[in-house]
């Protein structure tokens, strides 16, 4: 296993800069325990991941993560990263009880140890999935599976070795929903190696 240093172990386990006005919130996400070797395993999940925000320069998604610089950018980074987890793993897509409203958002829920998560890359979480839909009143409307999101994934990318261009699609059903991201992946078998995507700001 890749061996992080104590400050990568401490951005994947922590509250980053995402949209949580809500101090009470923030501190129980903060304080929660979180085992090192959940950290890790998302770490290694990742770490092949890439992404770039606009004219921004091409970055790691566990700096970015680790910055909040993935803030607003949900459908996006829930689509990138989830395709890079186990077969059952899901992007859920839903709403949250964020600051006082609902929040249409998307995060990635996925098993590991015999225990359900939830990592949240645009509010940079990682969370007991109980202790997520609790603090957020967390309400799922569709789900899709990393299996399906990846597939998909392969039969758009092809035999091409140019990035690809996935426009936004508002069906919710969708495994690339609002994506509007070029992505370049390295692929082997039914397996996605390396991902790098480019977000693209609406005009």
């Amino acid at each position: 296993m890749t061996e992080y240093s104590q400050a990568e172990i401490d951005a994947i386990k922590r509250i980053g800069n995402g949209p949580i006005e809500d101090y009470e919130k923030r501190r129980k996400f903060a304080s929660e325990k979180i085992s090192m070797m959940t950290a890790l395993y998302v770490q290694n999940k990742i770490k092949n991941a890439t992404i770039k925000i606009g004219a921004n320069p091409e970055r790691s998604a566990s700096d970015l993560i680790y910055e909040g610089l993935l803030e607003g950018w949900c459908w996006q980074s829930a689509n990138t990263l989830g395709v890079l987890f186990n077969d059952s793993d899901t992007i859920s897509r839903g709403k949250l009880d964020l600051n006082s409203g609902n929040y249409p958002h998307s995060w990635i829920e996925f098993g590991h140890r015999d225990q359900d998560f939830v990592f949240d890359p645009a509010l940079s979480i990682l969370s007991k999935k109980e202790k997520y839909y609790e603090l957020l009143s967390a309400e799922k409307k569709q789900e899709i599976s990393a299996a399906m999101a990846r597939k998909t994934l392969i039969s758009l990318i092809g035999d091409s070795k140019e990035p690809i261009c996935i426009k936004p699609i508002n069906d919710l059903a969708d495994p690339f929903f609002r994506m509007d991201s070029e992505v370049e992946a390295h692929i082997k078998g039914n397996k996605v190696k390396k991902i790098k995507a480019h977000f693209y700001y609406d005009d």
